[in-house]
């Protein structure tokens, strides 16, 4: 975790939700392409419910220096050096559960599992008794591996385009016609505490639009919502966040 650590104390960094606080309703970059230049100038972390290949449609790589968040919460990525700092596992009984359910109603699915050294999804619906096709990472290589011969290997979420009605302990969250499955247990708000930790962070000021960000709105030092639907957070429109950031840091010696 050391490498992740900057040589001069973080103060402040800024966290913000992708899809309708950076992107449009047309997942376009705001202010053109000028979000890739202010990732890459300023301390920030981007918090989805998208993985990190599927943020990096929009996202330049090159770009992208901090660790990023993903699945809501379920994991932390270093996109840079392809490694997880962090996940939390849909567990054993749920998953096989919630397979089992896809199975007989034959509703098509993607996993998203963590490998010891990175992630991986299933590119095609899985079959009892059948391998695996998995992506490994972010790179197009494919491995095709039972499914019995991969405990090293924990789902962390699920796709779905069908919405399936399992919700004892998996927490479900709908955005562009796909049903996005993880545990309950996980939030934006907590997985944003952990990454804190680990980059030494002393404050963090929050940027979201919707209810999967309530979490991290709440635990930051300063929170800004998206829309003028919010009584409990600052809010601003889109176009403001990049002028917000830029203002911050300039008037912030530590940084």
């Amino acid at each position: 975790m050391s490498s992740f650590r900057r040589r001069v104390i973080i103060r402040t960094v800024f966290v913000c939700d992708l899809d309708g606080t950076l992107l449009d309703e047309n997942t376009n970059l705001h202010v053109k392409h000028k979000i890739n230049e202010l990732i890459s100038s300023y301390p920030i972390v981007i918090n989805t419910l998208r993985s990190p290949a599927g943020m990096l449609k929009e996202l330049n790589a090159n770009y992208v220096k901090y660790p990023s968040i993903h699945f809501g919460g379920s994991l932390i990525y270093n996109t840079s050096l392809k490694k997880t700092l962090y996940y939390k596992s849909i567990s054993k009984k749920s998953f096989l559960r919630f397979i089992s359910f896809c199975d007989i109603h034959k509703v098509s699915h993607r996993i998203i599992y963590v490998f010891k050294d990175g992630i991986s999804s299933t590119l095609t619906t899985y079959e009892k008794g059948k391998s695996l096709k998995l992506e490994k990472g972010l790179s197009t290589s494919v491995l095709s591996i039972p499914f019995e011969k991969i405990p090293f290997a924990y789902p962390v979420a699920i796709y779905t385009k069908d919405y399936v009605n399992i919700l004892e302990d998996i927490k479900c969250y709908k955005q562009k016609g796909i049903n996005l499955y993880v545990s309950s247990e996980v939030d934006k708000g907590s997985a944003t505490l952990f990454l804190k930790k680990i980059l030494d962070i002393d404050s963090l000021v929050a940027f979201g639009n919707s209810s999967d960000d309530f979490s991290m709105l709440d635990i930051a030092n300063y929170s800004f919502y998206v829309g003028n639907n919010s009584s409990k957070y600052r809010c601003i429109e889109m176009f403001e966040i990049p002028q917000l950031i830029m203002k911050w840091v300039d008037n912030d010696e530590s940084l």
